[in-house]
């Protein structure tokens, strides 16, 4: 192959490249702002400025592209709350800090939109919790497993407990999104998540009726 071929391929295969990441940004835009129902084909187009023969040449259906930006807003998420940081002076303080901070960042309008609101209805249930499971949910069961292992929750299996939990934080982030006075939600949600977690996590009580204290 000539070297001009091969700079023609190349081209090529940029421009293939440069088309799917601007259809996958025109659909996040348009699935956060209008929702995945109200979002048409044509309105994906016309937003990537390109025709519907080059959408159908990378994706097959609107479904095929918004489970790719399930999967790109979810990333992002872990990201932001890595990023935020739940220091703790314990294990368990940690745990309550990012759950709390979970609160904060899910109350981002693209996340409520896209990953709570739409994601279980537009992939399914099974799938939705699968992109789930990769991103936020393993990362709640890594820490719960840690803060069995030293001793702030009693052993059980974490998966049930970690099931429990993610719901709570999905709903309490919609809850709080919906309500008139979000600031409110936010520090009335947050007061009863704290207490939860507080009696959840408290010192076990040892086999001899003393209490056994974590490190």
């Amino acid at each position: 192959m000539s070297v001009l071929a091969e700079r023609a391929l190349s081209l090529h295969e940029e421009h293939l490249v440069d088309t799917r990441r601007a259809i996958v940004a025109a659909a996040r835009h348009c699935f956060a702002t209008s929702g995945y129902t109200e979002t048409s084909l044509d309105d994906i187009t016309g937003e990537a400025r390109v025709t519907r023969g080059a959408f159908y040449h990378h994706y097959d259906s609107k479904a095929a592209v918004f489970a790719l930006v399930v999967e790109q807003v979810e990333n992002e998420f872990i990201d932001r709350l890595v990023a935020a940081g739940a220091p703790g002076a314990t294990v368990w303080e940690s745990i309550v800090n990012g759950c709390l901070a979970y609160l904060d960042v899910a109350l981002d309008p693209e996340i409520q939109q896209i990953v709570l609101r739409d994601g279980p209805t537009v992939l399914g249930w099974q799938a939705w919790r699968q992109v789930q499971e990769r991103y936020g949910f393993g990362l709640l069961s890594k820490w719960l497993t840690l803060a069995m292992d030293r001793d702030f929750l009693p052993t059980q299996p974490v998966e049930p407990l970690a099931y429990l939990l993610t719901g709570a934080l999905n709903e309490a982030a919609l809850h709080i999104a919906q309500a008139p006075d979000r600031a409110q939600a936010r520090a009335e949600m947050g007061a009863a998540l704290t207490g939860i977690l507080g009696r959840l996590g408290r010192p076990i009580i040892a086999a001899n009726g003393g209490s056994k204290s974590a490190p």
